[in-house]
């Protein structure tokens, strides 16, 4: 790791560098505690408090307000995002009961081996094709629910 020396700082901090060898320099500083201590002490005391004419009293109170905020909105997207999951999978589960339940699986299952048997007639066979076109209007149905259902729920909050 290339550490500079005080001098370099002290251009850094007076803006007589070029752009990349200023970025470099920034990047730097994100990595290296010694480099860092250097920097600093570069900045003299006057420095210091003639900044503070540019920083409000309560500059620190409101980074702290907006940071909670942040947390708190953190947060409660999760617990959305947990809720949406739960909703996601307890539609899933009644779709399936609800297929079960009504027999659409049985009807597959016993399907399948009639269209097996009956491959020579073309007019009373089931293709293979409807089966899934069935299971695809299904599931696409069951996502727009949820999709319309969770917007709904949005426009709510």
């Amino acid at each position: 790791m290339k550490h500079f020396q005080e001098d370099k700082w002290l251009e850094y901090k007076n803006e007589n560098l070029k752009e990349s060898e200023r970025i470099e320099m920034e990047d730097h500083l994100y990595n290296c505690d010694k480099c860092m201590e250097i920097f600093l002490s570069t900045i003299e005391e006057e420095e210091i408090t003639g900044a503070g004419a540019y920083i409000s009293i309560d500059f620190t109170e409101n980074i702290m307000r907006k940071v909670a905020k942040a947390v708190l909105t953190k947060e409660r997207k999760k617990k959305r995002l947990i809720n949406d999951f739960f909703l996601y999978y307890a539609a899933v589960a009644s779709v399936a009961i609800i297929l079960t339940a009504g027999g659409l699986f049985g009807k597959m299952v016993e399907t399948v081996p009639k269209i097996s048997l009956s491959i020579d007639k073309e007019e009373n066979q089931i293709k293979p094709e409807t089966i899934y076109n069935i299971s695809e209007a299904i599931t696409g149905k069951t996502s727009d629910f949820i999709n319309n259902f969770g917007t709904k729920k949005i426009k709510e909050d």
